[in-house]
């Protein structure tokens, strides 16, 4: 096992850094006649899927970090993509939702991110890529689950 972690070839970590970015590089290419990238196009699938929602919950819902996101949804406005309306409940605040441009292209971006990852699934049995996934899953859930123990500890401490 310790020969597979140190060859680069063989590296799992290695392997699914190489994936993701052509997953990444791919759907970008496709993405560029819209005039959106992924995580832009992560963030309209988020709307559709949640609806109207605060800046913090998108970026909680899509893995980003606050400051990156600010010039990501400024763009998007920009484009028409997306567009901020007050917050029923906080006058201070403001949701964001996606706009009708945005809902056109709803089924279009869907099918790009599916047929991506089908075209470098084709070939593979399913219950490979059942295994696949659920290691993955199991991969990640151990990875939370360290993160959350570290931050438990810390907090212990002080």
């Amino acid at each position: 096992m310790n020969e597979q972690i140190t060859d680069e070839k063989t590296c799992l970590a290695f392997l699914i850094s190489k994936v993701q970015l052509k997953l990444r590089h791919r759907l970008n290419q496709k993405l560029r006649k819209y005039d959106i990238t992924l995580e832009q196009r992560q963030i309209i699938l988020k709307l559709f899927t949640y609806g109207a929602m605060s800046q913090r919950e998108l970026c909680e819902k899509t893995l980003t970090e606050s400051s990156n996101i600010n010039m990501t949804l400024k763009r998007m406005e920009q484009r028409g993509y997306i567009r901020k309306i007050k917050h029923p409940k906080d006058k201070r605040a403001s949701l964001i939702e996606a706009t009708p441009k945005a809902l056109e292209l709803r089924e279009e971006l869907v099918q790009l991110g599916q047929d991506n990852l089908g075209q470098l699934l084709e070939g593979i049995d399913q219950k490979k890529i059942d295994n696949t996934f659920e290691v993955l899953q199991q991969m990640y859930k151990n990875a939370l689950e360290e993160e959350l123990t570290k931050s438990l500890h810390f907090h212990s401490l002080n």
